[in-house]
């Protein structure tokens, strides 16, 4: 079970521009095997993982990992990769530029340019699935990912949330799907306000939302993410 921290459950309002400018290309470069070291010349903090299986002539799924408060690029990337390999998913993460991601404390900015930035270094060595392209985020990473989706609908069609604390204001484009799970016995992030503001404020405002609550604390089961790697990769 993924266990982490940390910010209060309240509204954040949005300054600064959440919309990214990578975009998936025809990739020009080798990608690494296995779990690589985005190169520290490219400006960021960053991991990728291409899964032994990928092949560079079939578009594989993608997910953008969002970590906790107080954690790095690691903290989703260990657990998640356990059940990538077997699904052809490929990976990429960065550690936010502060103690937590830039919009949940202020406004979007740095770490938009970090995500940016290794978007490019990854589509330029995959062969993406576009229609499989998103983002997986726990705890602040989890606030953020819904976040950071809906501003970037056109880019980003499936996230992954885990146990978030509550909506930035974005100006929103497009219509990604979103697959949340929070524990209702959560001491960190409200389950409450999971169930009760952020579920169904996503589906007053379109969006399609498969949440599934769990008996347990902050984090996420071994189960419940299987179950939602697969759904992130389902054809």
């Amino acid at each position: 079970m993924l266990t982490g921290c940390l910010s209060d459950s309240v509204s954040a309002p949005r300054v600064g521009d959440a919309r990214l400018k990578a975009r998936p290309s025809t990739p020009t470069e080798t990608p690494p095997v296995g779990l690589a070291n985005i190169p520290i010349t490219i400006g960021v903090d960053g991991l990728v993982y291409f899964p032994a299986s990928y092949k560079p002539t079939v578009p594989a799924p993608v997910a953008f990992l969002l970590h906790g408060a107080g954690h790095d690029a690691s903290e989703l990337m260990a657990p998640v990769s356990t059940y990538a390999e077997s699904r052809g998913l490929v990976l990429v993460a960065v550690t936010s530029s502060q103690g937590t991601w830039d919009a949940i404390y202020g406004g979007f900015g740095p770490d938009v340019t970090a995500i940016d930035l290794a978007l490019n270094y990854l589509f330029a060595r995959c062969n993406v699935d576009t229609k499989r392209l998103g983002v997986m985020g726990f705890s602040d990473g989890a606030t953020y990912a819904i976040a950071l989706t809906r501003a970037n609908g056109d880019l980003f069609k499936r996230v992954n949330v885990y146990s978030p604390g509550f909506l930035i204001s974005v100006d929103s484009v497009g219509k990604p799907e979103y697959f949340i799970t929070h524990g209702t016995q959560d001491q960190v992030l409200s389950f409450d306000n999971t169930k009760n503001v952020i579920v169904p404020g996503l589906r007053s405002a379109g969006y399609s939302v498969d949440f599934r609550q769990f008996d347990g604390g902050h984090g996420v089961t071994a189960q419940l993410l299987e179950t939602s790697v697969d759904w992130f990769v389902r054809p």
